[in-house]
């Protein structure tokens, strides 16, 4: 366009029509945008600042991935407070299990390993999240895993939790383990998926020990996966949970108690009653044979301790 003196007029430009008619199409004066997903890399394993895992999820909008396959380093020590994903959706690649830990690295700290306030999926791919405390329940503590959402849990570990592995509205579990923690996985009324996963060695208090899922009609899937060595306990307190998995009304699906005493064959043959199909005497050094959990471990040697 130009002015009536011929002379360009910079200031002006040409819109595409739709750009124009779409804010009174909508009724508002905003323009519709569209963001593409980004990648976030972490470059080194510091609590926070430059680089960090901490700044990478400061700077997340939901649908970016936070990269941390390219970290030489091998552990992320949190010492400044919980991991914050604050975005719906948002994916955290890690380069495997084995080879990252993001740990709480606090004995009595009060908050979650990581806090996903969005409504959506957090995803995490090949990373180990533990408390490094596990067994014990600090009140007020939060966990490992927090999310108002659904937590997808891929190819990883999360270990070692003193009020919780993993607390969500709902949950996915695939080729991952959740263990030695307080309480395994909780969830709200979402639905929940564990493929090919192992839950195991997780205790509680007065409550189930392994899973706590949401009430129905949320689809509730469990396949080929391991639920084992999960217990509760009390102080000779008779109440009625169970030890293994257990649903919103509360109702035991799978439970037992175990019973030790220590006592001295003085004849006969040792037989099992209905509740077990075999029995055997095992000498202490041959026990790593029958794949015990490390606290049918500390049981046995407590009890051998005091012959």
């Amino acid at each position: 366009m130009r002015k009536s003196g011929g002379e360009a007029n910079s200031r002006l430009r040409v819109k595409p029509l739709v750009a124009c008619l779409l804010p009174l199409a909508l009724g508002g004066l905003a323009f519709a945008t569209t963001a593409e997903a980004a990648t976030l890399p972490v470059t080194n394993c510091n609590d926070a600042g430059s680089g960090s895992l901490r700044e990478a999820l400061s700077l997340a909008h939901s649908g970016d991935a936070v990269d941390l396959t390219a970290l030489a380093c091998a552990k992320i020590s949190l010492s400044t407070g919980a991991l914050q994903a604050a975005v719906d959706n948002l994916w955290l690649r890690g380069p495997g299990a084995a080879a990252l830990t993001i740990e709480g690295n606090h004995v009595a700290h009060r908050y979650a390993v990581i806090t996903h306030s969005g409504h959506g999926t957090l995803q995490l791919d090949g990373l180990t999240i533990t408390d490094d405390v596990g067994m014990f329940f600090y009140q007020g503590a939060s966990g490992c895993i927090q999310s108002s959402g659904h937590v997808y849990l891929n190819r990883s570990t999360v270990s070692h939790c003193n009020a919780g592995g993993i607390e969500a509205d709902g949950a996915t579990l695939r080729d991952s383990t959740v263990t030695q923690s307080y309480r395994a996985l909780a969830t709200v009324a979402g639905d929940v998926t564990i493929i090919g996963s192992t839950i195991s060695g997780n205790q509680s208090y007065l409550e189930c020990g392994a899973m706590r899922l949401g009430s129905s009609p949320h689809t509730k899937v469990i396949s080929n996966s391991t639920v084992s060595g999960n217990y509760t306990w009390a102080y000779f307190a008779p109440q009625n949970h169970g030890a293994g998995c257990i649903d919103g009304e509360r109702r035991v699906h799978y439970h037992f108690v175990l019973v030790d005493y220590l006592c001295h064959a003085t004849g006969g043959a040792p037989g099992c009653g209905s509740d077990a199909s075999d029995i055997a005497l095992a000498d202490p050094s041959d026990l790593a044979a029958y794949r015990l959990t490390d606290k049918a471990l500390q049981v046995i040697a407590r009890g051998l301790s005091l012959c």
